[in-house]
């Protein structure tokens, strides 16, 4: 007894697709509103966004203190003298044992500290 198979889609065949599509969006569904709850609140993200200052209208000797995240930030522009001071400091005397040059953010526009 010989079988004959057919190259044309049975109803089997589409079935199986349709299953599999039907399985496939379901499976899309339950994902998307866990990967979605993993990401952070807006107010979150605009909490810790970054804050830019204009370094330009800093005279030397002068602080200004700006808040990110409800947090002061201290921004000083130091003298000559106040750098060399701060560089001969012995690090290993502070609580906090860091080098002066550790502790500053050079500005990219202007030469100073």
């Amino acid at each position: 007894m010989t079988t004959i198979s057919s190259a044309e889609p049975t109803r089997r065949d589409f079935l199986y697709i349709a299953t599999g599509t039907v399985g496939a969006v379901g499976a899309a569904a339950v994902a998307w509103p866990l990967i979605s709850q993993m990401n952070p609140d807006a107010s979150t993200i605009a909490a810790g966004a970054p804050i830019e200052v204009d370094l330009a209208p800093i005279t030397e000797g002068q602080i200004i203190k700006v808040f990110w995240r409800s947090k002061p930030i201290f921004i000083s522009h130091r003298s000559k003298k106040e750098i060399e001071e701060a560089q001969k400091v012995d690090v290993k005397t502070l609580p906090d044992p860091q080098p002066d040059a550790a502790r500053i953010k050079r500005a990219m526009s202007s030469g100073w500290c």
